[in-house]
């Protein structure tokens, strides 16, 4: 690296560094008061990381088309791997793990100083925050999936290069406007709507599950429960993100030894994009339907002895 890289990326890291520690200054004062309302301050507590991890989740599923967009179709290394003697589910793995990868170290940082306001205002020690990682990881990877299914679906079923644009034009405003509003809907969501002007009803509105059926809420309840001291419930749910982290994927695998390389190969608008594909041009794709002009045949490349 020369000396103006060297500055450049000092300096941009810096720079980052300086707004996570404005994130944790902010969420620290305000988790500091809501603690100190007095019966329902826990309650306002673990509410607001329920609405925080549900638009997380949303976050990163919209993120993960535009990452798995350029990390599973337009790669720079895609046309040596796509030649090389390697298996497609191979590939796709690598490449999916990648996407993952951005996706943890991009916006979903803003998690960090968030926990670790929370860990400190409840006194709950290095453990909570180390299964705060861990949990991360099938959490983020359920979300991930859902982006990166949608993209290899549309992409199978357009697959032309113009399709990049369209996903880019559409989903490139909507992800701008969730970073704008990120910080503040959690927040708004937090105080009770007019209809629940009654105690007793916003105590319900507290408690009750944010979309129970989310891996939002798997997180979340897993983490509350670990600050509880409910070991068994705690367990519980991280073993119900795991298991379904694993299933999706798995699903996501198999899906990708069908449809991926059809979706790739006319991404790059290539000889197999302008009209039916021969064997000769197109070894590896299998399995299209009829409609398409697509190759028939195993989705397994001949052998090179072949």
């Amino acid at each position: 690296m020369t000396p103006y890289e060297w500055v450049r990326d000092s300096f941009f890291g810096l720079a980052g560094l300086g707004l996570l520690y404005g994130l944790y200054c902010g969420f620290y004062r305000l988790l500091a008061y809501l603690a100190t309302v007095p019966l329902i301050g826990g309650l306002l507590l673990w509410k607001l990381t329920a609405m925080l991890m549900l638009t997380t989740m949303g976050m990163v599923v919209i993120s993960s088309l535009l990452t798995s967009l350029s990390t599973l179709y337009y790669s720079y290394d895609l046309k040596f791997l796509m030649k090389a003697p390697l298996d497609l589910r191979t590939i796709f793995v690598d490449k999916s793990l990648e996407s993952i990868f951005f996706l943890v170290v991009d916006d979903r940082l803003v998690l960090v100083p968030y926990v670790s306001a929370l860990v400190l205002i409840n006194g709950l020690g290095w453990k909570f925050f180390v299964a705060f990682v861990v949990l991360m990881a099938p959490f983020l990877m359920l979300a991930a999936a859902v982006g990166v299914a949608f993209t290899m679906i549309v992409l199978y079923l357009f697959p032309s290069s113009r399709t990049r644009d369209v996903i880019w034009v559409f989903v490139e405003p909507v992800d701008d406007l969730g970073v704008w509003l990120d910080p503040f809907r959690p927040a708004r969501k937090a105080h009770p709507p007019d209809a629940l002007r009654v105690v007793a009803d916003y105590l319900n509105f507290l408690q009750a599950p944010t979309a129970p059926y989310l891996p939002s809420w798997w997180l979340t309840k897993a983490l509350s429960s670990l600050a509880g001291h409910h070991y068994e419930i705690f367990w519980h749910y991280a073993l119900l993100l795991f298991a379904a982290a694993a299933v999706v994927y798995g699903l996501l695998v198999w899906l990708a030894g069908r449809i991926y390389f059809a979706g790739y190969s006319g991404a790059q608008e290539g000889p197999c994009a302008a009209g039916p594909w021969s064997s000769s041009l197109c070894p590896r794709a299998a399995g299209f339907r009829a409609r398409w002009p697509r190759c028939s045949g195993a989705s397994a490349r001949p052998s090179f002895a072949t």
